[in-house]
């Protein structure tokens, strides 16, 4: 979810797995079949906001790269960063999840120190999901964290 270029998608694509790549940004999506195509992988890319143009199913893992400040995308450019007003992605997202999980799934969301973490967290928590920090890197002044998403009750 939120696949850019595709460089998650390729990677998990080459290592054997099925893929489905899903993102708003037309040239994202556009990036995405390109490089599939020109490494000879084989991912099935979905055009959508969010979950709203994927067929209900249920995924073993989830691979969240979201837009994480909040304010509404100008250009098609501007999807990778901005996640609508009021975190819409993330509400989007969290209400929309139970349809495309079981019970095993595992579920892992990149983000930045730099945003706003507490709404994305409330939001989470909300739906009924913990956020537990799994890994942190320092990048070029900024600290990207990854978060796998439990649910509360289950």
């Amino acid at each position: 979810m939120g696949c850019g270029s595709g460089f998650l998608s390729l990677l998990t694509a080459k290592a054997g797995a099925g893929v489905t790549a899903v993102d708003i940004n037309p040239a994202a999506i556009a990036c995405t079949r390109a490089n599939a195509q020109n490494n000879h992988l084989r991912i099935e890319v979905v055009h959508s906001d969010v979950f709203k143009s994927l067929a209900p199913q249920s995924f073993d893992i989830l691979i969240v790269n979201p837009p994480f400040f909040e304010g509404e995308a100008k250009a098609d450019s501007s999807y990778a960063w901005y996640c609508g007003p009021d975190f819409y992605f993330f509400t989007a997202f969290f209400k929309d999840l139970p349809t495309y999980t079981h019970p095993q799934t595992k579920i892992w969301m990149i983000l930045s120190e730099v945003c706003d973490l507490a709404p994305i967290e409330e939001i989470a928590k909300t739906a009924q999901y913990n956020m537990s920090i799994v890994y942190q890197e320092e990048r070029l002044f900024e600290n990207y964290l990854i978060y796998e998403l439990l649910p509360i009750n289950g």
